[in-house]
């Protein structure tokens, strides 16, 4: 009856050119391939971040979605393809943003809200790819996803565009040496517009602070600064902190923005506990993935590999000019606890890249 084909799924149709953009996901060979260290970190940070108990990494081919990387779902690598909410992802090409899926039309009827995992919320940012000819794919995205309805920021927003760039620029680099491919690149996602005032506060927080650029010599007519007792105490412990952070080696980048943000809200002793916890278990299960690789281990995807996401909660509201962007780099440089005008760096444009001062 018509009832009854209305109180029906939704699957998001399939454009025209899926089957190319199909082929260029299958071409990456990442598909049913071994969980890696690199996705993980992601989305284990992700779902810590945004407070979610579910983030995955999830890519679409021609009739499943298939989890690179999965927080929260133990034990599941995949759905069909017309019950994924990140095949809408595909097909718009932007961010899709579900606060309370019982309310909305495309998903209230699917198995995965009326059963479980019982999802309320879903935000999933797209992976997309552009080849010379500006022709572009989305092959998936990284979504989070909750039992309870709730909201996304715009500091969220940027925050989960930022990781889907990221993984995308990982999965392009997946056996790029054997597959001898160069001509997909990794396409940053820019939300929309936030409004007025929320723009004002994001200007805030990614300009550099003019007060941490590097300051002329004094002229003769000028009092040379002392600095003060208190001054010295304070650099001193930064330069401490510093030391201790770099103690424990490379450090993941996302890794990195979580100590940050644990930083900012409880302190730096508590960062450190945390960021030596997750660095500890990265070694482990590189240990054991090593391990299972000299046994000759499978490198399929039926063994479960789900790690656990970290219920830390934090603050996710506004870092400070003492709280810097993430660096662009793969490997996170400790020396960012130091102070811009103790080591001569500067953060420039919305990309968080860093530079050298320049005079």
């Amino acid at each position: 009856t018509m009832a009854e084909t209305e109180n029906m799924h939704k699957p998001a149709p399939k454009k025209a050119n899926d089957a190319e953009r199909v082929q260029v996901l299958e071409s990456l060979k990442v598909l049913d391939t071994a969980p890696e260290e690199i996705f993980d970190s992601i989305t284990s940070s992700a779902a810590s971040m945004l407070e979610t108990p579910i983030a995955l990494v999830s890519l679409v081919d021609g009739e499943r979605q298939w989890f690179k990387s999965n927080v929260g779902l133990p034990g599941v690598t995949e759905t069909h393809r017309d019950l994924a909410f990140c095949s809408h992802v595909v097909h718009n090409e932007h961010m899709l943003l579900v606060e309370d899926a019982t309310s909305d039309e495309r998903f209230k009827y699917s198995p995965l809200v009326t059963g479980a995992p019982s999802i309320r919320f879903y935000a999933g940012a797209p992976l997309t790819v552009a080849n010379s000819s500006n022709q572009t794919h989305t092959l998936g995205s990284v979504c989070v996803i909750d039992s309870k309805p709730r909201k996304l920021t715009e500091i969220d927003k940027q925050l989960m565009s930022s990781m889907a760039f990221e993984v995308t620029k990982r999965l392009l680099e997946h056996k790029r040496e054997e597959r001898g491919d160069q001509s997909w690149h990794a396409v940053p996602y820019a939300p929309p517009p936030p409004d007025a005032e929320t723009a004002e506060m994001l200007q805030k927080i990614s300009e550099p602070c003019s007060k941490n650029k590097l300051a002329p010599p004094p002229t003769e007519r000028e009092e040379v600064v002392v600095e003060t007792e208190e001054e010295r105490m304070k650099r001193m412990r930064v330069e401490e902190e510093a030391a201790q952070v770099s103690s424990l080696g490379k450090i993941n980048r996302v890794d990195y923005y979580m100590f940050e943000e644990i930083r900012n809200s409880k302190g730096f002793d508590e960062g450190l506990k945390w960021l030596k916890s997750v660095m500890e278990s990265r070694r482990g299960a590189s240990r054991r993935s090593s391990v299972h690789s000299s046994r000759g281990g499978a490198a399929g995807s039926s063994g479960a590999h789900t790690p656990t996401a970290r219920s830390v909660p934090v603050s996710r509201a506004q870092s400070t000019c003492s709280s810097q962007s993430i660096p662009t780099d793969t490997q996170a440089d400790v020396s960012l606890l130091v102070p811009v005008e103790k080591r001569g760096l500067l953060y420039t444009d919305a990309a968080h890249s860093v530079l050298p001062h320049e005079a």
